[in-house]
């Protein structure tokens, strides 16, 4: 999570984005409880979120500030959209609705956000978005997934904070990154990853002829908040070895990667 607001100040950004904002309000930053709320937004779509959670603020980070989508990964018609840590749909909404033709292929671990993404997209007839239930990482097989009370924050990785223990844990399938590129029969126009730490082990499993029908990458990486033995600098060589340009975007935990145009004639 990049940018936590404090109540009142995303309160103040919600206005704009939420229709339903003053039930909005009350119900994500006021509520002691958590329990399910759908949120109303003024493009058109409704999605079911939990109160007492970081799911305003990635509301936020996707509708509002497009952390994933600067001006240059502005999602266009026909584009193919991956989305590597789909949580509860909010960035897979935002994609399927942000241009015409987009096709949209979103993975998601934990069977509990699985449901509630496969509600999202049902709730919104986004028929042009595939669903999975898996977890991505370097290699096909099961891993655990630990749950860390906050369903943006589950991972196949442990917390760098000794002191923060999962609460439980569950087997999951996974796929390696370089298997589900396979999968997508097509140019991926942009491959979102936001997997609590897993982008480097998924990233780093793939060559350049896996890499080389991904066009864009936009990723949120973690160097301190999981036990990861790679760092964002490691992986901003490792994306312009395979022929990526490569960004950091200040004040946020962002890579931007784009392929160059002598690496796409290659």
């Amino acid at each position: 999570m990049h940018a936590v607001w404090t109540k009142g100040k995303l309160a103040g950004r919600m206005l704009p984005l939420y229709e339903n904002w003053p039930a909005a309000i009350f119900s994500l930053l006021v509520r002691r409880r958590r329990e399910p709320f759908v949120v109303k937004l003024r493009r058109g779509v409704a999605l079911s979120v939990h109160t007492r959670s970081l799911d305003a603020n990635i509301l936020d980070e996707v509708w509002s500030d497009k952390i994933y989508t600067p001006p240059r990964f502005a999602i266009r018609d026909g584009w193919v959209v991956v989305d590597v840590g789909g949580h509860k749909g909010i960035f897979s909404t935002f994609a399927a609705t942000s241009a015409k033709n987009v096709r949209v292929y979103t993975y998601e671990a934990s069977p509990e956000t699985f449901a509630v993404l496969s509600e999202n997209m049902e709730r919104n007839h986004l028929t042009n978005v595939k669903v999975f239930n898996l977890a991505i990482s370097g290699k096909d097989g099961e891993s655990v997934l630990h749950f860390y009370g906050d369903d943006g924050q589950d991972s196949l990785l442990q917390r760098a904070n000794p002191h923060l223990r999962p609460k439980r844990e569950t087997t999951v399938k996974t796929w390696s990154l370089a298997h589900l590129l396979r999968e997508v029969h097509s140019t991926v126009n942009l491959l979102k990853i936001d997997i609590e730490g897993m982008e480097y082990e998924a990233l780093f499993s793939c060559s350049a002829e896996d890499l080389q029908k991904v066009e864009r990458i936009a990723l949120e990486y973690h160097d301190d908040t999981v036990r990861v033995s790679s760092s964002v600098s490691e992986l901003a060589d490792f994306l312009q070895g395979k022929g990526f340009t490569t960004e950091l975007v200040p004040g946020r935990e962002i890579l931007l990667a784009e392929r160059t145009a002598a690496s796409h004639a290659a």
